[in-house]
Order: structure tokens, then C-alpha cells, then sequence
């Protein structure tokens, strides 16, 4: 009997083991690779986040490695380059992540950032936008933005839903430390961006949530054909700015009962100017015109 009672209390922990084994292998296989940052590779005269692409070239420095972080030895740090918008003010950063088995429902794209502008004496503002695309084995299934205008002083972690079922591969793009005028003049927003310990977490808390909060706001139909309908439950929206996916602004104007008329075609980021109690709050959105 008590030869017994060892042998099954010794089968519960080798299953318990192996289960807890199971879900930190699923877990491990469901990260992104060098998402701390910790890994860069020489290029030319200039280094680069390993597994990402950047709109780094040998003239213009858009990122560096910085050993401020909240994780390890490193993060990136993206820079202000461009003084006029004729090369793209933006710095970028993007890759793709195919993962071995389907994210877990109600998945997060985490990560922590700081932000600060370059010169706080002569404008305060500051910008950065993540979009992230999500993709089943063929196409695109889902897709969500966060963007900030405001100073982030310490690094702050973000939570961003992933939209989409049976989410098989992500696509991250981030755009920061500037952003080009609708003309051609000076870069605008110029700031400094760090970025740290992106990963995926599988719940949906976070201590610093700081989501666009998408119910407030909805548009549609998307995909259009130009008319687009805006729903506020809280506010009015009062105008918009639609930019290119490389962070160029295309239009801008006012929306007048909650409708407006997008001209171009192509897919875009079409940036919401939301006037809660006289204050704008501002929600980004993925758009396709066809």
C-alpha cells in the first residue's frame, strides 16, 4: 500500500512536471526573437537590431543601441535624423514573426518604452506609433495602432490587444522620434524613443494598460470605397489626418457629421482627433481604400 501511494504521488509530480514543461515550451515558442533588444548585427558603417529591418542607410543614423533599459544590457533607442521630411522624418523599425502553434485567445503585444523630446524648451512634443498586423497561414486577419503624443518620463509598459483569430504571425512596425509635416519644411515632434522587453503575453492585464481603448471609437465600413461613417461613444470626433504606412501624411481636414470622404486609395493610418470635455484625445485605426 504505501509503495503505492509513492508510485502515484511520483506519476502527479512527473505529470504536473511535465505539463508545467508543455506550457513554458508552448510559451517559449510564442515570443519574439531578440525582443529585449539584446542582439545587434554591423551593417555598413552602422548597427541594427538583429531579425528586425530599419530605414537605416549610411548617411542617416535613425537608431542606436542604449544601455538604459528595463531588462538585460541593452534596448533601442530610436533618434531623431532628418531636419526636413524630403527622406522621411520617421525612424523605423519593423519585423515579422511566424510562430509554431496559434496564440493563445485574447493574446497582448507587450513591451516597455520611455519617450522624451529632443528639446524640451523648444517644443514638448513627442511621437510614436506601433501598428501591429496579424496573420493567419495566408492573409491578414486583424490589425491594431497605438500612438502617443505625450511624454512617457520612465519606462511604462504597453498593452496592445491582438486582434484576430488563429493568429499564426505578426508583423510589428514602429514609427518614432519624429514625423513629417504636411508639407515640406521641418521635421516635427522630434524626440527620443527607447523601446524594451517586447513580447507576447497571453493575458489581458497589464499595471500600465495604456490601449487606445477602441470601443470609444469605431469607423466604417473598412474597407471603403471613400465615405467613412465615425462613431464616438464618449466625445466628438472633429477632424483626422490619414498617413501613408511609412508615416507620411497624405490629408488632413475636419469631419463634419461624423462622416468623411478619403480620395486616395491604398491602405493608411488614418489618425481620429477625439474632443472629450474640451480636450483632444486622439485614436489610430488601419484603413484600406479600394
Amino acid at each position: 500500500m504505501f509503495s503505492a501511494i509513492i508510485k502515484i504521488a511520483t506519476m502527479k509530480k512527473y505529470l504536473l512536471t511535465t505539463i508545467v514543461g508543455i506550457i513554458v515550451f508552448s510559451l517559449s515558442q510564442a515570443q519574439i526573437p531578440n525582443g529585449g533588444f539584446e542582439n545587434w548585427e554591423q551593417v555598413d558603417n552602422y548597427e541594427k537590431p538583429l531579425n528586425w529591418s530599419t530605414n537605416q542607410d549610411t548617411f542617416y543614423t535613425r537608431m542606436v543601441r542604449d544601455t538604459i533599459s528595463v531588462e538585460g544590457m541593452s534596448s533601442m533607442k530610436l533618434i531623431p535624423s532628418e531636419d526636413i521630411h524630403l527622406h522621411g522624418c520617421e525612424s523605423r523599425a519593423a519585423t515579422f514573426i511566424e510562430f509554431s502553434s496559434v496564440l493563445p485567445s485574447n493574446s497582448n503585444l507587450t513591451f516597455y518604452v520611455k519617450i522624451v523630446p529632443e528639446d524640451p524648451v523648444q517644443s514638448e512634443s513627442v511621437h510614436l506609433r506601433v501598428v501591429v498586423i496579424s496573420y493567419d497561414s495566408v492573409t491578414s486577419i486583424g490589425s491594431n495602432v497605438w500612438e502617443t503624443f505625450t511624454s512617457i518620463d520612465d519606462f511604462t509598459r504597453i498593452d496592445i490587444p491582438l486582434e484576430g483569430e488563429k493568429i499564426e504571425a505578426l508583423q510589428i512596425i514602429l514609427y518614432g522620434a519624429g514625423i513629417s509635416s504636411p508639407v515640406d519644411g521641418p521635421c516635427q515632434n522630434r524626440s527620443f524613443v527607447w523601446i524594451d522587453g517586447m513580447t507576447i503575453d497571453p493575458s489581458t492585464s497589464g499595471d500600465n494598460y495604456l490601449s487606445m481603448v477602441p470601443s470609444i471609437v469605431s469607423i466604417f465600413p473598412n474597407p471603403t470605397s471613400g465615405l467613412m461613417y465615425v462613431n464616438s461613444t464618449i466625445g466628438k470626433c472633429t477632424s483626422y489626418e490619414l498617413y501613408s504606412m511609412i508615416g507620411r501624411i497624405i490629408s488632413k481636414g475636419k469631419i463634419d457629421n461624423d462622416q468623411l470622404i478619403i480620395h486616395e486609395k491604398g491602405t493608411f493610418v488614418l489618425k481620429l482627433v477625439n474632443e472629450i470635455a474640451g480636450r483632444n484625445t486622439y485614436h489610430s485605426r488601419i484603413i484600406v481604400v479600394d
